[in-house]
């Protein structure tokens, strides 16, 4: 019997025992509690804040505590389900955080920022916490942060936080093999990726040099705490990206009891340490790892889109060390191995572009990084940063000849090491001005040697040898509360690459009036700029007889884009709030040919191949432009229910040496999410979660094949004069989640049942043409794909 025609029946089967499992503990008596402990600090500074008056919003229990000296809680009999805290204290404004889940398997730690009031005020101002609200104190627009909890209930999401990020509004992504980041209209190549504090490579499984996005992410949600993502006009502490940042951190491990979690589901088999290193110290370790789950699935019957199936393992960390009366310590890692074959006939212009070939890519990455924050009296703190991070990839390509045998086509070995310092410091003034100024210093070192079989011989393409790639970076900002309704943000980033001497100044401004109660108006402006991948400052050109090589784009400048954005949000009711921006985006010096062509390095990053072994001698005169508006409607999860619908219109062109303007590979031109999700309360201990997400955009965009061209040559013909200038029908996608959650004594036990693609639509992936027969043929992306998860916390 086909395994596949098994899989419903082992859900049936898994749900069952599950709910067994639930009506067994049932009838134990009792109710279950939890330990939630938090410390409450000054948002600014960092400074503990003793004193804090912290109550259970649950008046029949009345229960209430203070913090210590250390700013420091604990409440030691919450119960199980969601519960809200209230934290108020003298000068600051009054905080709330709301529906958090407590559970039997694991402790909660609360990590509580408060503001200081600007001016005292006659009336209780009470701050909510809310999905979204931003940790870092500098953002002023375009910025969202997302929790653990939205990571795990957003169907499709799968427990990564890339692919979470594509529900809001300005993130569009139509490709299910890959998680890329497309914001605005961007390349997925202009984001920085941030972990604590320090630029990293991208975390994602089977990323390439001049590819940000790969199947899937290192980080999961198990590892992560709140997280910053920006789409526009960022603070000037972040630097060198151009279309925005995601600012990840990993959460400590319990420093008072250790923990354990199992899991498996489509994201892998994962397994999950952390707890104290002694009893009477508050340091603690997390360790977790995994490995992939997809392979298994193709084993099981399903046809897994693009053909290929990746085949990975990570492993992640962090070491929460205090250190008395001199800050604390925090040591982290991220580590993956990749693996991937793609056989001839999965060759793809997504992955493998080479036809007739089989396709071998191994990929190493690892980062480690050690950080030391220090607040200095009441009004400063230092943070300081040394990270250390490699890649290295192993590409072979085989050619497939009439007799079957396999000749080797083009082989590449790359590693990059890079070494990173930087220094961050913040001081209050007082309530109403905060500064902050930083650098940072990346020292690169690159091992390149490509070759590829022509005319009978193996010619280099690229043979780099212990190459250094220098950045440095440095920050100073400024942010003014006029009020407490009106803020003022400017900020300046500086940058200066030592390979060629390029520099760069870039302002940053922002305004925040909340001009009528519960009602927001923000601008933005940014210059920004980012170096260019290695794989287009290192092209190297060749003579005729390619006896001789030498490099033609060492020299090319930072692209540059200004960011100029308008927005306002309007918080209705309690749960309710509705948010628009508009935005415009002026890119220059993107480098594109000398001679006429329709090429441009904005192109790159929509694949796994970064499209530069061929192209050289470019200069800096390509131009780009984004536009576009965007709306976010979203309903915070109360009485059991949640609901959020983003929608974005844009437009992303460029302008190549050939001198027309035309639509990027990424200008899809529009994006719409609509995700609605219910927690049903079994009982105490167990609860029901339905989550729905409703995905509509526009398709990919297509080259344009010159069909008479190709059946007159017998080979596919591009037409250079229409490219990008076809798009594949519109992407459609409805997945569903259910969860069933149940708690017994010190052990939460979680199964869901993910279903990606319920109508099993057709989405094209790609397109192609038979020049023999005349016939297109599609490629196209995940179908109907159930899968599970199981999770055990104890």
């Amino acid at each position: 019997m086909n395994p596949v025609q098994n899989l419903p029946w082992v859900f049936r089967n898994a749900l069952l025992l599950f709910i067994m499992l639930h009506f067994n503990f049932m009838v134990s008596h009792g109710q279950f509690t939890q330990t939630v402990r938090g410390k409450v600090t000054d948002k600014v500074t960092s400074a503990p804040l003793p004193g804090v008056t912290i109550v259970l919003n649950d008046r029949s229990l009345n229960i209430g505590t203070i913090t210590d000296s250390g700013g420091e809680f604990t409440f030691t009999r919450v119960p199980i389900g969601r519960n809200s805290f209230m934290f108020t204290f003298i000068g600051y404004e009054s905080f709330q955080i709301k529906d958090i889940v407590i559970s039997s398997g694991k402790g909660v730690f609360l990590s509580v920022e408060m503001t200081e009031k600007v001016e005292e005020l006659e009336q209780v101002v009470i701050k909510a916490y809310k999905m979204g609200e931003v940790i870092n104190k500098m953002a002023n627009i375009s910025a969202q942060s997302f929790s653990v909890e939205e990571t795990e209930h957003f169907a499709g999401s799968w427990s990564d936080p890339a692919r979470m990020a594509t529900n809001f509004a300005g993130v569009a992504s139509g490709n299910d093999t890959r998680n890329d980041i497309v914001i605005r209209g961007n390349s997925p190549n202009g984001l920085l990726w941030r972990l604590e504090g320090v630029d990293i490579p991208s975390p994602n499984h089977f990323a390439v040099q001049g590819s940000s996005g790969g199947p899937v992410c290192m980080l999961n949600s198990n590892l992560l705490t709140r997280s910053d993502f920006f789409t526009g006009a960022f603070p000037a502490q972040y630097g060198n990206a151009l279309s925005g940042v995601f600012d990840l951190n990993m959460r400590n491990g319990n420093n008072e009891k250790r923990e354990f979690i199992l899991q498996t589901g489509l994201n892998g088999y994962e397994v999950g340490i952390e707890g104290p290193f002694s009893k009477n110290y508050g340091g603690s370790y997390m360790i977790n790892g995994r490995y992939s789950f997809l392979d298994v699935l193709q084993k099981m019957g399903f046809n897994i889109v693009g053909g290929a199936v990746p085949t990975y393992s990570d492993l992640n960390f962090k070491i929460f060390l205090p250190i008395k009366n001199s800050g604390r310590i925090t040591i982290f890692g991220i580590g993956g191995i990749d693996k991937i074959n793609a056989s001839a006939d999965q060759s793809t212009d997504q992955f493998n572009p080479i036809a007739n070939s089989d396709l071998s890519n191994t990929t190493y990455t690892g980062v480690v990084g050690i950080g030391h924050d220090l607040v200095i009296g009441e009004k400063s703190k230092l943070h300081t940063t040394f990270s250390v991070s490699t890649q290295r990839t192993n590409i072979v390509v085989d050619s497939i000849m009439p007799d079957y045998n396999r000749e080797l086509y083009y082989s590449s070995n790359f590693t990059e090491n890079e070494i990173t310092l930087s220094t961050h410091f913040t001081h209050k003034i007082d309530a109403r001005n905060t500064i902050s100024f930083g650098i940072s210093i990346k020292d690169k070192a690159i091992n390149q040697n490509d070759s590829a079989k022509y005319m009978g011989d193996y010619l280099k393409l690229i043979t780099l040898q212990n190459e250094h790639m220098q950045l440095f970076q440095g920050f100073a900002e400024w942010k003014h509360r006029f009020t407490s309704e009106l803020s003022f943000y400017s900020g300046i980033h500086a940058q200066y690459l030592f390979l060629n001497g390029t520099k760069a100044v870039e302002p940053r401004l922002g305004l925040s009036f909340n001009f009528k109660k519960n009602q927001t108006v923000n601008l933005g402006f940014g210059i920004h700029s980012q170096t260019q991948s290695l794989p287009v400052y290192f092209a190297q050109t060749a003579n005729s007889d390619r006896t001789t090589y030498w490099r033609t784009c060492e020299n090319l400048d930072f692209t540059t884009s200004r960011h100029y954005i308008l927005g306002y949000s309007n918080k209705f009711s309690e749960s309710w709030n509705i948010k628009f921006e508009t935005y415009f985006q002026d890119l220059w010096k993107i480098p594109v040919e000398r001679t006429p062509s329709n090429f441009s390095v904005i192109n790159l990053g929509a694949t796994y191949y970064n499209g530069t072994q061929e192209k050289d001698s470019l200069v800096n005169n390509g131009k780009g432009r984004n536009y576009g508006v965007e709306m976010t409607l979203e309903r915070y999860l109360n009485r059991n229910w949640y609901f959020l619908l983003t929608s974005s219109l844009f437009k992303s062109l460029y302008f190549a040496s050939d001198r027309v303007w035309r639509n990027t590979v990424f200008s899809t031109r529009f994006m719409n999410n609509a995700l609605l999700g219910f927690e049903l309360p079994i009982s105490k201990r167990s609860s029901l979660d339905l989550n729905l997400r409703f995905v509509w955009g526009g398709g990919l965009r297509q080259k344009s094949i010159n069909k008479e061209a190709s059946k007159d040559a017998g080979v596919i013909v591009y037409d250079d004069d229409k490219i990008y200038s076809e798009q594949a029908k519109d992407y459609m996608k409805l997945d569903y989640k259910m969860t069933l959650r149940h708690n017994m004594p010190h052990t939460t036990v979680e199964f869901a049942i993910d279903i990606a693609n319920l109508t099993d639509r057709r989405n094209v992936f790609s397109q192609s043409f038979n020049p023999r027969t005349g016939l297109d043929s599609f490629t196209y992306q995940q179908g109907f794909l159930p899968t599970a998860l199981l999770r055990v916390i104890f």
